[in-house]
């Protein structure tokens, strides 16, 4: 019995809050299974935000801190599968149980960034190059381009929330080594300035290739 609209914080296998979270860095996922790839994904973020950060506070001359808060969100709501079954949102929370460090946040009706962005403002969501894509496809938005950068926009100017985008090996291309980038995206104009690259990171794995190979 939950809110309709809730954020569930939590931390080293605790709940810490219901409502509202620190976290201002997420990489949003279905982790099914989490691997090293989200992790390394999650902290060249961090590393690259607090780096661009402190260089904007030097050259600000503040001197308050600027903080850096990652976490991971798993979405209840799934926008492709509707909302997960409770013991498959329990099983994969429990992933993080592991670690300490890894901070988790469960979203409730939530499965879309303009969503994710209402609950979570003033976050950078870290995303891969395919889910980059699709944020700029215009099908997702009834094919309507004016209705994408409308909602693109939104994000960015009322929630204060921006992309930074993680490469990735295309495993759909006919040779197995391209490796797609922000650059390899048409980024309409208008919201050019709501993406990022996240430079200098690559592992190929993912969770699909690991299912593959754990089956009999």
């Amino acid at each position: 019995n939950t809110p309709e609209r809730s954020v569930y914080s939590m931390h080293k296998g605790k709940l810490e809050t219901i409502g509202c979270s620190a976290a201002n860095v997420v990489l949003s996922g279905s982790f099914n299974p989490i691997h090293e790839g989200h992790q390394g994904m999650l902290e060249a973020a961090v590393t690259h935000l607090r780096e661009k950060r402190n260089r904007e506070k030097k050259a600000c001359e503040e001197e308050r801190t600027l903080s850096v808060i990652p976490a991971f969100e798993l979405s209840i709501s799934n926008a492709d599968k509707g909302q997960l079954e409770t013991n498959v949102v329990v099983q994969r929370a429990k992933q993080f149980d592991s670690d300490g460090q890894n901070r988790l946040i469960l979203t409730r009706d939530a499965p879309l960034f303009s969503q994710k962005a209402k609950l979570l403002p003033n976050t950078t969501f870290v995303v891969g190059y395919d889910t980059a894509v699709r944020l700029v496809d215009p099908k997702y938005y009834d094919d309507n381009a004016d209705v994408m950068v409308r909602e693109l926009r939104k994000i960015k100017d009322a929630q204060n929330c921006a992309f930074l985008v993680c490469g990735r090996k295309d495993d759909t291309s006919s040779s197995s080594n391209a490796f797609k980038t922000l650059k390899d995206i048409r980024v309409p104009d208008a919201v050019s300035d709501v993406f990022e690259a996240l430079e200098n990171f690559r592992i190929d794995i993912s969770s699909t290739e690991i299912r593959r190979k754990l089956k009999p």
